[in-house]
């Protein structure tokens, strides 16, 4: 065989196991990118669904003070409403301009109930504007973040007439501004539940934020960061942030999946490296078998030459060994 067709053998073999194992990587990696694009798609769905839970849950609490704000006498059965309400953590009732008149918290107990803390409660309402205004507070709440957290709370306008000081009169409120407000206190347990119990790719990830803290920088390469914003004052934002390790721990059983396609892979190469070796063989044996062949017929034709060259020649030649004489 000539050095060009050995080249275009080795060529057209080598081409075959290595469109093979281009082909076996490219399975893997359309695997591994298919698997990826469905935990995103997993992540995506449960993130909007803790978002939607998260919403409904303020809006509950916030259709309950509406509620209770608008029943006549409000801040005279607190407790009672306090008692029905397991998911409530506290009640207040407060003037037009934010100075509380009656509150009722529930103890670490669950079950007795007491004034609410005064100073954790003053701070919070000097926080407010002035006058007040309607509204769902929620501040940041973070499973994994030291201390107690800040319980959602929400403020309804009560129709009811704010209770006149003995020393002077009520002024008449102007025709738009509340008389008093109505405050109810969430427990931020539920919340804190639903964030916990969230975790996509087995890893606590989720928090709530108000929208200025929210981290705006994208996550890492081969990462996610995803943001919905609920409503709130602040408003908030419910932020979810997975590394690329979790991703590629998540990922780790589908090493078996890839053995499945190594191996066929494999295989294919090494029988196609075995039948270049075969056919190359059987090529440079043929070569050698054609080559043996031309030299025989050139030592054939050299011989008959020389045996009708000695046989034809007129002249004897004579040999003669000089020490022996003979």
């Amino acid at each position: 065989m000539s050095p060009l067709r050995t080249v275009a053998v080795l060529v057209v073999f080598l081409g075959l196991a290595a469109l093979e194992v281009f082909n076996g990587f490219g399975r893997i990696s359309s695997l591994r990118d298919a698997r990826h694009r469905e935990l995103v798609q997993q992540v995506r769905r449960d993130h909007d669904e803790l978002a939607r839970r998260l919403t409904a849950m303020l809006e509950d609490g916030r259709r309950r003070a509406m509620f209770l704000a608008a029943l006549p006498d409000a801040h005279a059965g607190l407790a009672g409403f306090l008692t029905a309400f397991e998911d409530v953590d506290g009640l207040a009732h407060l003037t037009a301009d934010g100075v509380v008149l009656a509150s009722l918290s529930r103890g670490d107990d669950g079950r007795s109930l007491g004034p609410a803390h005064p100073t954790e409660l003053a701070a919070w309402l000097d926080g407010l504007p002035r006058p007040p205004r309607a509204g769902v507070f929620v501040g940041a709440l973070d499973p994994d973040a030291p201390g107690d957290p800040v319980p959602p709370r929400c403020l309804a306008p009560t129709p009811a007439p704010t209770p006149a000081s003995a020393a002077a009169p009520a002024a008449a409120p102007e025709p738009d501004a509340p008389s008093g407000w109505l405050l109810l206190t969430l427990s931020p347990a539920p919340f804190l539940e639903a964030l916990t119990a969230f975790r996509p790719l087995d890893m606590s990830a989720s928090r709530l934020v108000p929208a200025a803290d929210a981290p705006a920088s994208p996550a890492a390469e081969g990462g996610l960061h995803l943001t919905t914003p609920l409503e709130g004052s602040p408003p908030l934002v419910l932020a979810t942030e997975l590394p690329r390790d979790a991703f590629d721990r998540a990922m780790e059983p589908l090493r078996r999946e890839y053995a499945w396609i190594l191996l066929p892979m494999l295989g294919v190469t090494l029988a196609l490296a075995l039948i270049g070796a075969v056919v190359l063989r059987l090529s440079q044996r043929s070569f050698r078998l054609r080559e043996t062949e031309h030299y025989l017929r050139w030592i054939r034709r050299v011989t008959d030459r020389y045996r009708a060259l000695m046989e034809g020649a007129a002249d004897m030649i004579l040999i003669v060994e000089p020490g022996s004489g003979r």
